[in-house]
């Protein structure tokens, strides 16, 4: 696949590609996708970006696949695509909705692109899209009509500032939007965190701490056919706690059984559940417990 991904550098040129002429800026366009001039072009063919993109479809008009996964649309969703994130349309017929189009350069130094870490749908497969209510669909389009309204307006020193801010006010939002998703799922998320533990159970019981060393929590993502942003996400919501920190609980909990029923060194300890420089598993059992390893053992 990699070899044939098709990468578009920047907005101008995927808007030349679509058959628009009237790019109004070539750090931030918005696209009405019913406008677009023979979009079947375009279908089967693997794309990336050098930009993000924020796209909500309107209607049931095209087919996404990321990697293995592929996505239908349904009307009202919003799927978010990160620079480098190479996908693949197909079935285009008649598409209708918008897509925000923004490169990085716009939001560089900006409060924006310090909170990107924030916006981890980024990172999420298509499949694990965000599908919005109309309520939510209508606060999209607003914000996008404000974003166009600056578009059209004469470039000023406040342009760039206003465009930005009402950008990072979207996203802000999305994230809302994300929440309210992970909590009408709550009993999908309950059942991914069940998966999870017993993933992690069978992990340890298998004896591979010691040959592979601590799973990360893309090992278990991927087990489960999710990204790990998706996945830390999905975790998070049904239980309060990061998958990492989860980990790291039942490494401890490993721990203070072996160093009350064993004689095996520290060293020896910290070896057999993965770790692979001891003394970073000391500091990390101090501050899980207030106590270093010997302490415990003494005390216990």
């Amino acid at each position: 696949m990699a070899e044939n991904v098709l990468h578009i550098k920047t907005i101008s040129e995927l808007m030349h590609m679509a058959g628009f002429d009237d790019i109004r800026n070539p750090l931030i366009e918005v696209v009405d996708l019913s406008r677009m001039k023979e979009p079947e072009k375009m279908n089967g063919q693997w794309l990336s970006y050098g930009f993000y993109s924020v796209n909500l479809k309107t209607k049931l008009c095209a087919d996404i696949l990321y990697g293995r996964s592929r996505y239908d649309y349904d009307n009202g969703t919003l799927v978010f695509i990160a620079p480098n994130q190479p996908v693949q349309v197909n079935n285009v017929v008649e598409p209708e909705g918008m897509v925000l189009m923004f490169q990085p350069e716009l939001i560089r130094g900006t409060a924006v692109e310090k909170a990107m870490q924030d916006y981890r749908f980024f990172g999420y497969d298509v499949n694990e899209a965000l599908h919005i209510s109309e309520r939510e669909k209508t606060f999209f389009y607003e914000r996008v009509k404000d974003i166009e309204h600056e578009l059209e307006q004469n470039f000023d020193k406040h342009s760039r500032r206003l465009i930005v801010d009402n950008v990072g006010l979207l996203l802000d939002y999305c994230v809302r939007f994300y929440d309210r998703q992970f909590l009408m799922r709550e009993p999908l998320n309950t059942n991914i965190a069940q998966q999870f533990e017993q993933l992690l159970s069978e992990y340890v019981a298998s004896g591979r701490l010691a040959t592979e060393g601590i799973p990360s929590v893309r090992y278990f993502a991927e087990k489960m056919g999710m990204t790990a942003n998706y996945f830390g996400d999905s975790i998070k919501t049904a239980t309060g706690r990061p998958p990492q920190s989860i980990i790291q609980e039942r490494l401890i909990g490993l721990a203070k059984d072996r160093l009350t029923s064993t004689t095996l060194s520290v060293k020896e300890i910290a070896y057999s559940l993965g770790y692979e420089y001891p003394q970073y598993f000391v500091r990390l059992f101090r501050q899980q417990t207030g106590q270093t390893p010997t302490q415990y053992r003494i005390a216990n």
